[in-house]
């Protein structure tokens, strides 16, 4: 979907998600370095979207502008985040996506 196909009043509505190859590209980071962030805690939650896992850009401007600071794993999980045990899937199904071998 273009944004030409969405209507003006709702565009501005709509956050823009980034992958997980967007956030390590914008934080300089390795992809691995990323999953790492998310299994401990310190980068704020992504989004789960079926088996995909996407952030609201605006959260990642927000958690850089507060100098990165650690989030609650509590918080995380309450909002439909992720535990260890599922990084694992979840990696494998993003290289699934793309077309990559874990």
């Amino acid at each position: 979907m273009t944004t030409e196909s969405i209507p003006a009043e709702v565009s501005g509505q709509i956050p823009r998600l980034l992958t997980v190859p967007e956030v390590a590209l914008r934080l300089r980071i390795s992809q691995r370095s990323l999953w790492r962030l998310i299994a401990n805690g310190q980068i704020v939650a992504p989004l789960r979207i079926g088996g995909l896992v996407r952030w609201r850009e605006s959260d990642i401007a927000d958690w850089l502008l507060q100098n990165c600071p650690k989030t609650s794993r509590s918080n995380s999980l309450e909002n439909g985040m992720i535990d260890r045990k599922e990084i694992g899937t979840i990696k494998d199904d993003h290289a699934n996506d793309m077309g990559e071998g874990t």
